[in-house]
């Protein structure tokens, strides 16, 4: 399999007597030090028996370093809704000590929220008081799946590399997303994003990711006082062109509701042709079967998955023959309560990494926040919440939701 420019073959018959890679072996690690902390994803996604194949795979990356007070130094935390930390970088000298303290760990469960774990290695782990001054500051991820909130976890990521801490990641399994990883990396991710199949594979990638941590330079922190902060996105001057898919689920509408819809977006569309350079914009009315890759739901509430599916694949974004789609977006309507909310918010996650930036207009009271927390992976409380949520109590004011929209895309500039 071919992953970042990193060839990973799975061999699972061979015992490997020396510890050789590209013609080096472990020895390399001997007399380097390096402050290196691990995370270590304990999501509910996980079962028992693979938690433990990632604790043998630490303890079987430990065992190649060169551990000691003046040398390597390792601790371990564990993540999930929050962060679990297990020992810090000063709580052992000893190989064996680690090790055996690895094999102890418990599993905890829980949702992905790896956003708080990176602040966690920059708050609490990487500090001036917990780290050696000149020393490499190294964080290894392991992770099997999407985080909670994207947008928080490519900040948390941009701020962990400005400070001199070298990343490397491990997504494991089919439900990691390459964007997310190699943002999570360090740079180049070719180096420092790993994937492997699943968790028995972890070992095929041990020694590889053991040697080029030893191999890793102390990087001077960058002091920057306007690091990107994805909740005040894009201030400045209007976008050239912007792409822009409205998508509705019409199929329990009465003929006054669908009109009041396509009055909605057509007025809206045109407003945006007034203020801005160029418009390009398309709709997805959810009148057509449903996709394969979703079966709906038998609960309360409407599936949007193939409908956000159907947005996505016609946004210009999304095509290869438009070569400049100007600043991409979605507008959805959703007025009930959202019955595939695991699988619409995956697919909100797809947009995203495409660039796409999904906002949503409620209509009614059917859709609660928290619902609509999930399925954006914002939370409630946060401006990015409030940039992309847009209620009205009933389609009679459907209307009123043009004005800040327009107000928030007008802050937008080129892409």
């Amino acid at each position: 399999m071919e992953f970042y420019g990193i060839s990973i073959s799975v061999i699972c018959s061979v015992l490997f007597t020396a510890l050789l890679i590209n013609g080096q072996t472990a020895d390399e690690c001997g007399g380097y030090a390096a402050d290196v902390m691990f995370l270590l994803d304990t999501s509910s996604s996980i079962e028992i028996d693979d938690f433990r194949k990632q604790l043998q795979f630490t303890q079987d990356v430990v065992k190649i370093f060169d551990i000691g007070r003046e040398r390597t130094k390792v601790g371990v935390a564990l993540f999930s809704d929050t962060v679990y930390p297990q020992f810090d970088l000063n709580a052992y000298n000893s190989k064996g000590h680690i090790v055996d303290r690895i094999g102890k760990i418990g599993y905890r469960g829980g949702r992905t929220n790896t956003a708080e774990a990176l602040s966690f290695l920059r708050t609490k782990v990487f500090t001036q008081d917990q780290v050696r001054q000149g020393v490499p500051r190294i964080a290894i991820v392991l992770t099997d799946g999407l985080s909670n909130y994207p947008d928080e976890t490519v900040r948390e990521s941009k701020e962990l590399h400005l400070n001199g801490i070298t990343v490397f990641v491990i997504g494991i399994g089919n439900q990691t997303d390459t964007n997310e990883l190699k943002a999570i990396a360090s740079n180049p991710d070719s180096e420092y994003a790993f994937h492997v199949n699943n968790f028995d594979a972890l070992y095929s990638v041990k020694k590889t990711l053991a040697v080029k941590t030893c191999k890793v330079e102390f990087i001077e922190p960058v002091i920057q006082q306007d690091i990107l902060d994805t909740d005040k996105f894009f201030p400045g001057r209007l976008p050239c062109t912007i792409s822009i898919v409205y998508g509705a689920d019409v199929r329990s509408a009465s003929t006054r509701t669908t009109r009041q819809i396509m009055s909605f977006f057509t007025l809206l569309n045109d407003r945006l042709q007034d203020d801005l350079y160029k418009v390009r914009s398309a709709q997805v009315i959810n009148n057509c079967p449903t996709s394969r890759r979703y079966v709906p739901t038998p609960r309360k509430g409407k599936n949007y998955a193939t409908l956000l599916l159907n947005m996505r694949q016609a946004s210009p974004a999304s095509l290869p023959a438009i070569k400049n789609p100007g600043k991409a977006m979605s507008i959805l309507l959703v007025d009930t309560s959202i019955a595939d909310l695991a699988s619409s918010s995956k697919e909100v996650l797809r947009a995203r990494f495409k660039r796409i930036d999904t906002f949503v207009v409620v209509v009614g009271t059917e859709a609660s926040r928290g619902v609509l927390e999930r399925l954006l992976r914002f939370r409630v409380h946060t401006a990015s919440f409030g940039q992309h949520v847009f209620a009205v109590d009933n389609y009679d004011k459907l209307e009123a939701a043009i004005s800040p929209l327009l107000g928030y895309i007008k802050k937008l500039k080129c892409s």
